[in-house]
């Protein structure tokens, strides 16, 4: 019996990957500390260039610029650093949560009978034990990740906008609707693609 794929809410489906975390706690912690302080970091280096260029003003002094670009190789650098770590801190943690992920549904599917098994293809058991569960680990660790970057350093680069214009900070903010319209419009045409590629990937493995 051919099984269609239904698309569900993202939502729910990510809560229930709630309680693999719980092991992981700290390890998510740290990573997602990083996370923000290297979003600190790479939003400070446009602050120093913007000291850079007003050192080179006529009302500047150019004996300050040695000391800006120090400091902006230094928050390169560390920044750098901190992006590997975390890196490598969310992947490890997603890479643990995927392993668990494969132990218990392994632990289930010995449980099911023969019965269960002739309704199902083998490919498409296949595609979901290989390419949903990778999918699930990216989400749980780069998602998480580049999610937390992408909020600390909007918020960091709204307050420095403040700072220095008000007006074009809120006629930034304005156009936030494009920016919400865009991903989504992404996710509709990327959506049904994805499944299609899934579903032939299933029918060719089902005659393996």
């Amino acid at each position: 019996m051919k099984q269609q794929r239904k698309s569900k809410p993202a939502l729910p489906a990510l809560k229930r990957l709630l309680p693999y975390y719980h092991p992981y706690r700290q390890q998510v912690a740290i990573g997602l500390i990083v996370v923000i302080v290297s979003s600190a970091g790479s939003s400070v280096i446009p602050a120093l260039l913007q000291r850079a260029i007003d050192a080179m003003g006529p009302t500047g002094s150019r004996d300050r610029l040695p000391w800006i670009a120090a400091v902006m190789l230094v928050t390169a650098l560390v920044s750098g650093v901190l992006r590997f770590f975390m890196r490598s801190i969310m992947n490890g943690v997603s890479r643990r949560i995927e392993t668990d992920l494969r132990h218990n549904l392994l632990a289930r599917l010995l449980t099911l009978d023969a019965a269960w098994y002739g309704r199902w293809r083998t490919g498409d058991l296949m595609a979901r034990l290989t390419n949903d569960l990778s999918a699930v680990r990216m989400a749980s660790g780069p998602a998480v990740m580049y999610f937390v970057s992408t909020v600390a350093g909007g918020l960091i680069a709204l307050v420095m906008m403040i700072r220095i214009n008000a007006q074009l900070a809120a006629f930034a903010v304005q156009s936030r609707d494009m920016v919400h319209t865009c991903p989504e419009t992404w996710l509709t045409l990327s959506e049904s693609p994805s499944e299609r590629w899934c579903d032939a990937l299933a029918r060719d493995r089902s005659h393996v």
